[in-house]
């Protein structure tokens, strides 16, 4: 929804899920995959607490899904990884987490980087760089449900599933 909404992605990537690389093929699937076993590993800490819950709702015409990584009894967890050490969640990710909430019907919401560092890992902190010897959740941000937001951005995705369906039923005739 939000490269949608912002321009990040056009609305063909988007019906044939086809996108240029970010940086180039390997290298993106390579991010996944460190991306996707960092998620196991977090999430298995974690066995009392819901995972990978999917949910499916129809609001003002659209079908809207999601999927969050961790749902507790009281909140949505969101894990962002990546190879920098983060101070505070990309927008993107916020976007997310306040779409889950409204989608999950939670109140809460938080966004966290699983950051590993080892006595060999460096990593960037600031403008230095340091060793860090251990494992742990960085939180960068907690978020509380808005479904005035949530039923505005759905609005404008409106406009542009109308407009796509609009051009996709010139080009069909």
């Amino acid at each position: 929804m939000y490269s949608l909404i912002n321009g990040y992605m056009t609305p063909e990537e988007f019906l044939t899920g086809v996108r240029k690389p970010f940086i180039d093929e390997v290298t993106d699937n390579w991010c996944m995959l460190e991306g996707t076993m960092k998620h196991e590993m977090i999430q298995s800490l974690f066995p009392e607490y819901e995972q990978e819950i999917r949910v499916e709702k129809v609001v003002n015409g659209l079908t809207i899904v999601g999927k969050c990584d961790i749902k507790t009894p009281n909140e949505i967890w969101e894990l962002k990884t990546s190879w920098n050490f983060m101070e505070k969640a990309k927008k993107t990710a916020i976007f997310q987490i306040k779409v889950y909430l409204s989608l999950f019907e939670m109140e809460v919401g938080r966004v966290f980087q699983p950051v590993e560092t080892t006595p060999s890992r460096v990593i960037k902190f600031g403008k230095s760089y340091k060793k860090i010897e251990n494992r742990y959740l960085k939180e960068l941000g907690s978020y509380k449900r808005n479904d005035e937001w949530f039923l505005k951005e759905i609005a404008k995705l409106g406009v542009i599933d109308k407009k796509i369906t609009e051009y996709y039923g010139r080009v069909a005739k």
